[in-house]
């Protein structure tokens, strides 16, 4: 079996037919962030927005969205949070009023906040954040209370809102390491290699490492394929 990486997506698209003529197992891992339907966004804060969004709904199964927003005095404020609720609207998810914080933020609020909705019927399944820091106060909070990013829900996090960097979200859809992503693609590997009668030899595992430097942090971000 073969297990490829690469940062174009075209690329392995194009190798995908030649590996499944001569039937030879293979995954495919691809790194590159462009693909994801968001970096090509050139346009306001609450387009990008809603364009991840629909993204997330169209790749994953989202049907409870959590968001938490930033002090109400930024100017963009506004516009997400009604973008969020029209977007909740549009496509029928649930949500109530416990799901929203938007009020000025501090730790101790929002891992209280965290605990509510973590608790509650509408535990969310996927949690959108205005900013890098409250991102990593979940993080935090979530390692604490043993509950996995990579499997219990999905986190998206948009930092300076306005400016380019949020058509690259920092935290997109789910966290790993590279440990977790390489067991994931030998996994598949060898449940190809064992079936019997199967079509298809290939299949796709996008991802992308996104490095912030004002944050210090590294996150291996997965989409589903």
């Amino acid at each position: 079996g073969v297990i490829l990486i690469s940062p174009k997506t075209q690329e392995l698209k194009k190798i995908l037919p030649v590996l499944n003529s001569k039937k030879i197992p293979s995954v495919c891992i691809n790194h590159n962030g462009t693909d994801c339907g968001i970096s090509s966004v050139m346009s306001d804060n609450a387009t990008c927005f809603e364009k991840f969004l629909y993204h997330c709904l169209n790749r994953l199964d989202i049907k409870k969205i959590a968001y938490l927003g930033n002090s109400p005095e930024r100017y963009d404020q506004k516009q997400r949070l009604d973008t969020y609720t029209g977007f909740i609207r549009q496509n029928n998810l649930q949500c109530d009023k416990n799901s929203i914080l938007t009020t000025d933020t501090s730790d101790s609020k929002v891992t209280k906040w965290l605990s509510k909705i973590f608790t509650s019927a509408y535990r969310p399944d996927l949690l959108i954040s205005g900013s890098i820091p409250h991102a990593q106060t979940v993080l935090a909070w979530c390692t604490e209370q043993k509950i996995s990013i990579a499997i219990d829900f999905y986190l998206a996090a948009f930092d300076d809102p306005g400016y380019y960097s949020v058509i690259s979200p920092s935290i997109t859809c789910i966290q790993q390491d590279l440990n977790q992503l390489g067991k994931k693609a030998a996994e598949v590997l060898m449940r190809i290699i064992t079936e019997k009668h199967r079509k298809v030899y290939t299949e796709i595992i996008p991802m992308k490492i996104s490095f912030r430097e004002s944050t210090d942090n590294k996150y291996l971000i997965k989409e589903s394929a």
